[in-house]
């Protein structure tokens, strides 16, 4: 078999090569393509550069096997050079930050190649899968690209013209028939690996929150209500339908109720009058853990159990996928094989290709998982299988637990410290906002001017509060939308959702807040962040409890010109359509 001789192409002008290697895999890395030429064209690529290696057809017209970037390359005797391919675009983009909320699979990816890189996503196939809320933090295209395709058997792929393709794993069939002996010849030997088989399957993934409530009845003079689970985050309790003040000793002022996290629970400062309903909203963590088994490939072969980390995974839904696809791509025992074929043959990864061994009694469609062609020996070697799972390479394991790790990290609003600290020092955890209100007694005196009203003279009270402070950690307030603690019901046209975390908008609605920071100093500058979702918005801060709203820009640091101790925001949707925001963030001093 004689191999057409091949040429690098930049621009218009081609450069004949000495030789390169061409490697492609499915999924698991970008193809790259390490190839070498004379040391004297060294000056003429760029990292960076566009070009085609492909040879000539029989009307002497260059034709292009495969394209890519040039990624890397070193001089001595020869010029070497690394080749990426398009895809390897998707891991140069820069960080996003989005949240996306009943999306499509195939949507988010569309949008996220179409917007973010200068490839054309060109797939029409649907997972059938909707996402409920997808959350993008700080990632690159690539970064979410490989999460979605680590719980779905689909893959990724671009072709010469920089289309982009997300499909189904092996969803097109190659026409072409392998056959060993004739147009093909196995390396080795078929391997039926049953390290490989796995059919009971438990996934475990990192902790998920859950939003509960528990009602008690009191009985007389009653100070400790237990709940059912450990209290994580955020707690509110009401007293018969009215919200009451939650502290820490010595971190609060005044309260009416602290929290011990570890007992589970909720102490009065003033025991309950009997039959006084109390509700306690509260927020707690149970770890995903989910098993799924394969009940014919266990009565077949036996049970081949397998337990997979992954912290990414951040609801049972997603674990439960995960678990069903393992158990079932991985049910039965792996056969699989390398093989020598034709350079010329119609083969790509990903595709199908039928493998006839009537030696060996194989005759069946296989996965092509990974491809290397060498020029100019004229070597094309396939393998045809399934993939190893990921956590079976160490190295890649080890990169894939740092990923975790910084995914954690960015995923949290607070900087935590660990410091060592004396057996004597007590420690006690505070909330990110405290709120201190105290009994409203203005109009409660015996002998004050209201002294012959109808309330006052018997010495009731009306039972009525008014917030004297609210500090924020650090002097960093963030509001998620979670509770209406906040929320200014008289000036507030827009929905304020606490069950989807987020607020939403028609065209010129509003939401505003009630003071978010109170005589915690006085207030001079402040930076409000707010996390977009869809829309366009306008941002107001108040200083002075609203007697005058200044506008700001998202991320921009601003000076007040009327400075004061009363904190508030406003957020207007100024574009005649829908908008959505579910974070807002100020730090002030």
């Amino acid at each position: 078999m004689t191999i057409k001789k091949y040429y690098i192409k930049k621009g218009a002008i081609e450069y004949e090569l000495h030789g390169f290697e061409h490697k492609k895999e499915n999924n698991t890395t970008i193809d790259t393509t390490e190839l070498s030429l004379a040391r004297d064209h060294n000056s003429i690529f760029d990292i960076g550069d566009n070009v085609s290696i492909g040879y000539h057809d029989s009307g002497d017209s260059f034709v292009a096997e495969f394209n890519g970037d040039v990624t890397s390359k070193q001089v001595n005797e020869e010029l070497v050079m690394t080749v990426e391919s398009y895809d390897g675009r998707i891991y140069r983009t820069e960080y996003i930050t989005e949240v996306h909320e009943n999306k499509t699979i195939e949507y988010i990816i569309e949008h996220l190649i179409t917007t973010y890189t200068d490839l054309t996503y060109a797939s029409s196939n649907t997972t059938g899968v909707t996402l409920e809320r997808f959350v993008i933090n700080t990632e690159t295209v690539g970064d979410v690209i490989t999460r979605i395709l680590k719980s779905i058997d689909w893959q990724t792929r671009t072709d010469n013209s920089e289309n982009f393709y997300f499909e189904p794993r092996g969803d097109i069939a190659s026409s072409v028939v392998l056959q060993n002996g004739v147009n093909a010849f196995l390396q080795g030997e078929w391997k039926k690996n049953p390290n490989r088989l796995v059919n009971s399957c438990t996934v475990i993934g990192d902790k998920a929150k859950f939003q509960t409530n528990q009602t008690f009845t009191a009985t007389d003079s009653q100070i400790s209500f237990i709940v059912t689970y450990k209290i994580i985050g955020n707690v509110r309790v009401t007293v018969d339908g009215t919200e009451i003040v939650g502290g820490q000793p010595g971190g609060t002022t005044t309260y009416d109720y602290s929290v011990d996290n570890e007992q589970k629970t909720i102490i009065f400062e003033v025991g309950a009058t009997t039959g006084e309903t109390v509700i306690v909203y509260y927020e707690y963590e149970l770890p995903i853990k989910i098993t799924a088994t394969n009940d014919n490939s266990i009565s077949s072969y036996g049970k081949f159990p397998k337990k997979v980390t992954d912290n990414t995974l951040k609801t049972t839904s997603d674990a439960r996928k995960l678990a069903k696809i393992i158990v079932s791509v991985y049910g039965s025992p792996v056969t699989s094989a390398e093989l020598r074929v034709n350079w010329e043959e119609d083969i790509d990864v990903g595709q199908t290709v039928q493998v006839i061994d009537s030696f060996n009694s194989i005759d069946q469609s296989f996965v092509v998982i990974s491809m290397t062609k060498n020029y100019p020996s004229g070597d094309r070697i396939i393998s045809v299988g399934v993939e190893e799972f990921m956590s079976l390479d160490m190295s890649k394991d080890i990169n894939d637990r740092i990923k975790r790790l910084e995914a954690e990290q960015d995923n949290t609003d607070i900087v935590q410290s660990y410091k060592s600290i004396k057996e004597n020092v007590s420690a006690v955890v505070k909330q990110g906002r405290v709120r201190t209100r105290t009994r409203d007694t203005s109009t409660d005196s015996i002998w004050g001017v209201a002294v012959w009203g109808t309330d006052e003279w018997d010495a009731t009270y009306d039972n009525n509060y008014v917030v004297t402070s609210v500090k924020n950690r650090n002097k960093i307030m963030n509001e998620r939308f979670n509770f209406t603690t906040y929320k200014d019901t008289s000036a507030t046209t827009a929905t304020w959702n606490t069950t989807g975390e987020t607020s939403t908008y028609t065209s010129g609605q509003l939401a505003q807040s009630l003071s978010v920071a109170l005589n915690d100093g006085t207030i001079t500058k402040a930076t409000l962040t707010s996390t977009e979702v869809s829309g366009s918005f306008t941002y107001a801060l108040t200083a002075d409890g609203g007697s005058n709203w200044e506008t700001v820009v998202s991320g921009v640091a601003f000076t007040f010109v009327n400075s004061g101790v009363d904190l508030r925001f406003k957020i207007t949707e100024n574009a005649a359509s829908t908008g959505e925001i579910n974070n807002i963030k100020i730090v002030y001093s």
